[in-house]
């Protein structure tokens, strides 16, 4: 078991860079809708860089960019894992997991217990 009940395997896109990036911006073509990989990260499998991680702070169809710059500039080609994480609201659990049946209903929680 995964978070909320699903496998994250499901939600790991693997992709190799079609340019050289400066360390923030990725550009792969990785076929997904703009900011679906919010909040999510990105994991840099291959090269000088391999088991580096960042977090995603936005996504094109045809780019990734990283809240934090990676340590060096990362080489076209290299193969990277980008992780699409569950944002704990229910039109997430629901439109893209579809998983709604397991949603915890987290902005809906009380911060202190409610006398």
């Amino acid at each position: 078991g995964g978070t909320c009940g699903l496998e994250l395997l499901d939600f790991i896109t693997n992709v190799n860079l079609s340019s050289q990036s400066d360390g923030v911006t990725l550009t792969c073509s990785h076929g997904k809708a703009v900011d679906y990989f919010v909040p999510g990260y990105v994991k840099i499998k291959s090269g000088a860089l391999t088991g580096q991680v960042r977090t995603v702070l936005t996504n094109t169809t045809g780019t990734v960019v990283v809240r934090i710059p990676f340590d060096d500039v990362i080489s076209s080609g290299v193969n990277v894992d980008i992780v699409k994480l569950c944002a704990k609201n229910y039109q997430t659990c629901e439109d893209d997991f579809d998983n709604y049946s397991e949603y915890g209903g987290y902005p809906w929680v009380p911060k202190e217990p409610i006398i």
